[in-house]
């Protein structure tokens, strides 16, 4: 409970979750005989210290990577990071953005984050890719 001018007030729970995060789009990973876990949009979220988390952690898929809420603390670790997003969202000669890259950058992040991130109904790749520096790791590294 939070104090505000003398009272007490409820705080919000907030969710203990999972982010992993996958280069593949539509990735499934056996977590047990019969049962997968499917990524949507390149990501997977569940919740903090489930055994689907640990069973997805067990599996060391070069594909998946386990997304932190932080940023790489050492520079070449986010120099790094930037040119491997900046690969992932602009090909071709004159370096374009795909959707296909600016959706795999967007599954790093909650929806209600996406939203605020986007201009006229937009992804813009730039900022896109800033946001994430500042704020996202992948627990393995680059």
């Amino acid at each position: 409970m939070a104090r505000t001018n003398g009272e007490m007030e409820p705080v919000a729970q907030v969710e203990k979750v999972v982010r992993f995060w996958s280069t593949h789009r539509s990735y499934k990973i056996a977590v047990s005989p019969g049962r997968n876990l499917a990524f949507k949009d390149h990501a997977l979220v569940l919740p903090a210290g489930s055994k689907d988390a640990d069973a997805v952690r067990a599996v060391k898929s070069p594909y998946v990577r386990e997304v932190l809420e932080q940023p790489f603390a050492k520079d070449e670790d986010q120099a790094e990071f930037s040119k491997y997003l900046r690969k992932l969202v602009f090909r071709g000669e004159h370096d374009i953005a795909t959707r296909s890259g600016l959706l795999a950058i967007e599954g790093m992040f909650r929806r209600e984050d996406i939203a605020a991130m986007r201009k006229n109904g937009q992804a813009v790749p730039d900022l896109l890719i800033m946001k994430a520096i500042k704020t996202k790791s992948f627990k393995e590294g680059v």
